[in-house]
């Protein structure tokens, strides 16, 4: 919901008082499609697996809030954290809400990923790398006569175009894109779209660990160069919605007198000239890319907008994996990135850029900037909330930490006969309630 809040499904609820000792009740009698039971001792097996440092888990930051787990019953388990979160919640319809059947991670710890077992809508039937993959019903799922497809099928068409050529030949149903240009595309034949705007979204990341940007007037440089409504008149048929805050319009954190900086194209160009008069050559750098059309799209558009001042910008183009590895990694100078932040700050904004967060990918520090997200997570207050991720923002823009482009929008594009096609606040498909008329 826009409201942020999270609302139960496999849990009935997950409360606290006190944003620090919190209680999760599940529903009686849920299985894991292998005839696991899906209860308390289940939810802590995967945290605590979540948290183990040795399975290296991008979860494990979000896991390691939690001090201390106690099954108190088969329905019930209790949750103390180290510090108070009010957001926590949240984390159950983001990275913790993935619960996998304990029976079968245990058989096949390392394969687990690429044979999943759970207790969701569907049942995983077979899995093509960088095809397709295709899912057939439960028949034991616990919010039965849900789901109402016999099979599911995911395809992989990278490119943009294709896509949409196979929405309009009939060959796929629903068409995800995350590509603003799609959307518009969408609407001139009239086709339905079902889509979400995150809050922040796609930017240009810069590393603050290592040069050429651990230079803060490098990355003003950079900030003030590149004209998002180019950008998006160019490379999204003036579809995006631009950045010009954090969060997108209408969201409840959005602080309207917190503004993206304006581009100066003068000033971008002397502090460019001042960099290379200081290191005796002009700025280089590489900029990793996916492999993808609309990535590579990206990458050489700031290429070519970045050589009109002198800056030589080479693209390091590769499979997702191997960009996401290396920037976790750290080893990148920029890199094509999104923040697909959901309707509450938490996780994602604490995650990002708190300095002491496993996922704070680029190395932006800054004292204030955790103290106000501390405080964000800590108060139980929503105005006090809202007034730290305020504080949080300011100090976010003023230091460039990346260049913010347009807010992600999370689009299905499809005809008149898919119904009941509904996101959850991230974005996800809710394929349990998704039906087909005939």
């Amino acid at each position: 919901p826009k409201t942020g809040a999270a609302v139960p499904q496999l849990a009935e609820s997950f409360t606290s008082t006190d944003a620090k000792e919190w209680t999760l009740k599940l529903r009686p009698n849920v299985k894991f499609t292998d005839g696991t039971a899906l209860d308390a001792e289940a939810v802590s097996f995967n945290w605590k697996r979540l948290q183990d440092p040795a399975n290296s888990s991008p979860s494990r930051g979000s896991a390691s809030q939690i001090a201390t787990m106690q099954v108190v019953d088969a329905t019930t388990l209790k949750v103390t954290l180290g510090a108070p979160n009010a957001g926590f919640a949240n984390l159950l319809v983001d990275r913790l809400g993935f619960i996998g059947s304990p029976t079968a991670i245990q058989a096949n710890p390392t394969g687990f990923g690429s044979k999943p077992v759970g207790a969701g809508p569907f049942v995983l039937k077979d899995w093509v790398r960088d095809d397709r993959m295709t899912l057939v019903k439960n028949t034991a799922y616990w919010n039965a006569p849900k789901p109402y497809l016999d099979e599911l099928v995911f395809r992989v068409i990278v490119d943009g175009t294709q896509r949409q050529r196979s929405f309009e030949n009939k060959e796929i149903d629903l068409n995800r894109t995350t590509a603003p240009q799609d959307v518009g595309a969408a609407k001139r034949i009239n086709a339905q779209v079902t889509s979400f705007n995150s809050n922040l979204g796609m930017s240009i990341v810069l590393n603050h660990r290592q040069a050429p940007f651990n230079d803060a007037t490098l990355r003003k440089a950079m900030t003030l160069a590149l004209d998002p409504k180019d950008f998006n008149a160019v490379l999204n048929d003036n579809a995006g919605e631009m950045m010009t805050s954090l969060f997108a319009p209408g969201s409840p954190w959005r602080v309207d007198s917190v503004k993206v900086p304006s581009v100066n194209k003068a000033e971008a160009q002397k502090l460019f000239d001042a960099y290379k008069t200081k290191s005796g050559s002009a700025l280089s750098f590489k900029l990793s890319v996916f492999q993808n059309p609309e990535s590579r799209m990206i990458g050489e558009y700031v290429q070519a907008q970045l050589t009109n001042y002198g800056v030589k910008v080479e693209l390091d183009v590769g499979q997702s994996a191997a960009v996401v590895d290396a920037v976790s990694k750290g080893n990148f100078a920029a890199v094509h990135w999104s923040f697909p932040v959901g309707p509450d700050p938490e996780p994602l904004v604490y995650d990002s850029f708190h300095s002491k967060s496993a996922t704070n990918r680029f190395g932006y520090s800054n004292a204030e900037v955790d103290a106000a997200l501390e405080k964000g997570r800590a108060t139980v207050d929503p105005a006090e909330r809202k007034k730290a991720y305020q504080t949080a923002q300011e100090i976010i823009i003023k230091d460039d930490v990346t260049l913010w482009l347009y807010h992600q929008t999370t689009a299905y594009i499809h005809g008149a006969a898919v119904k009941d096609v509904g996101l959850s606040g991230d974005g996800i498909l809710l394929s349990d309630r998704v039906w087909v008329a005939s």
